[in-house]
């Protein structure tokens, strides 16, 4: 990426992560699985308790963070290619409970933050929500897929 600067380049955004899951005061089991390089930090929350929450989260986790290979070529995945990884990890969930029917209705939410060359990306499902921090304040960057979120959309 040219700066404007003779020979001079910005580096890539990066990540400095650190991950934390708590179990909240209304289950008695944690669904959450995270994983984080550092060019790409995912987050997946198990539907609501439902069967298999757990397995769904760190199916999709796992998948997205296999698929998407080493660092530099993570930084030059186009948002259509990181849907894509997306959609196969939901692919493969439905393989599961085709194999394993006892986890019929398993789902789970999921938000990958992913830093490219110039630019960062978000992929994002449901309502884990992404916010961007800058200058101490937090905004949020998603959209919620929820029926609340419909509700408040439509008054």
């Amino acid at each position: 990426m040219d700066t404007g600067e003779q020979g001079a380049t910005r580096p890539s955004p990066a990540f400095e992560t650190a991950i934390r899951s708590v179990t909240g005061n209304h289950r008695r089991s944690n669904q959450d699985s995270a994983g984080c390089t550092d060019a790409v930090v995912v987050v997946a929350d198990g539907v609501g308790g439902h069967v298999g929450g757990d397995v769904a989260s760190w199916t999709v986790v796992r998948h997205v963070l296999a698929g998407l290979g080493d660092l530099d070529d993570v930084r030059t995945r186009s948002i259509t290619d990181l849907q894509a990884h997306v959609a196969a990890a939901n692919a493969e969930l439905r393989g599961r409970v085709e194999r394993d029917p006892s986890l019929a209705g398993m789902g789970t939410t999921f938000t990958a933050v992913v830093c490219g060359e110039a630019t960062v990306r978000l992929v994002h499902v449901g309502d884990s929500r992404a916010y961007l921090l800058r200058d101490g304040t937090g905004r949020r960057v998603s959209r919620d897929h929820s029926l609340v979120q419909l509700l408040v959309d439509s008054g």
